[in-house]
């Protein structure tokens, strides 16, 4: 079985079109235009309110796409277009307390993905609670530098995040 599915490039590419015709359809990814559209794992929860109802590509990335049980990965890709043309990606880690893990599996997942010079590309971690991120977390602070060197908004917040789909940059 390989590492990453063979259509994962060509799926996020496509989603641009607001069509997808996967071999895997329905395994990996839903197809939604719900005003309300929601990640769940372990108690904390990402939404995305879509009030303009557009069409958004939710993939389940672990395990379903990325078949790795040692890569790291984040939990779930976002893919809409708005009413603008412009393509968002929001990849998206639920975490419990690894903020330096879930950053790292954000990171890697961007960069596996070919997106992380994409001008629309957001990285949020929903973790249990949110550290202070000292000295002795270095690597986090590295990732959290490489997300601003490559134009990647981040947000997080703890058990919840709740964020409107037309205000996303």
């Amino acid at each position: 079985m390989p590492k990453l599915c063979t259509n994962f490039s060509t799926c996020i590419g496509s989603c641009a079109h607001q069509e997808l015709s996967c071999q895997h359809s329905g395994k990996c990814y839903l197809k939604q235009n719900a005003s309300l559209i929601s990640c769940e794992e372990n108690k904390m929860r990402y939404e995305l309110n879509n009030k303009e109802r557009w069409r958004i590509f939710k993939f389940h990335l672990d395990n379903k796409i990325i078949f790795s049980e040692t890569e790291k990965k984040c939990d779930y890709l976002l893919v809409f277009k708005d009413n603008k043309s412009i393509v968002h990606h929001v990849f998206i880690e639920l975490k419990g307390q690894k903020i330096a893990t879930a950053l790292s599996q954000l990171k890697e997942t961007i960069k596996k993905s070919g997106l992380s010079s994409y001008r629309h590309v957001c990285a949020r971690i929903v973790p249990k609670t949110w550290p202070n991120l000292t000295a002795s977390k270095h690597d986090s602070r590295e990732v959290l530098r490489w997300f601003q060197e490559q134009g990647i908004n981040f947000r997080q917040k703890s058990m919840v995040l709740t964020e409107e789909a037309q205000l996303l940059p």
